[in-house]
């Protein structure tokens, strides 16, 4: 299979969730690492989808970490020509 291979942190978020929709309906992706804190929330997202078990598993790897750990990001970076970051942010309150 060739075609781009693509990386995206924090894929449960909604801008993120749908970049992976579009990656994986695409025949230009070959293959798509995420980063997640949940592994079993993406999962649960994208059995919501219209997206085939078969292409799920043909081209995604799902990559159980977290975005501040060097070593996650560089685990879910390598070897792939497009990383696309949606990484949030916990709601931050001043008290």
């Amino acid at each position: 299979m060739s075609g781009m291979k693509i990386a995206i942190l924090g894929a449960t978020g909604g801008c993120a969730l749908s970049c992976l929709d579009q990656a994986l309906n695409s025949e230009d992706v070959a293959s798509i690492k995420c980063l997640v804190r949940t592994s079993p929330k993406l999962a649960s997202l994208l059995e919501k989808r219209t997206i085939s078990p078969e292409v799920i598993q043909a081209k995604l790897q799902i990559i159980q970490g977290d975005a501040k750990s060097i070593e996650d990001v560089k685990k879910c970076i390598e070897a792939v020509d497009i990383v696309v970051t949606a990484v949030g942010t916990l709601i931050y309150q001043q008290i």
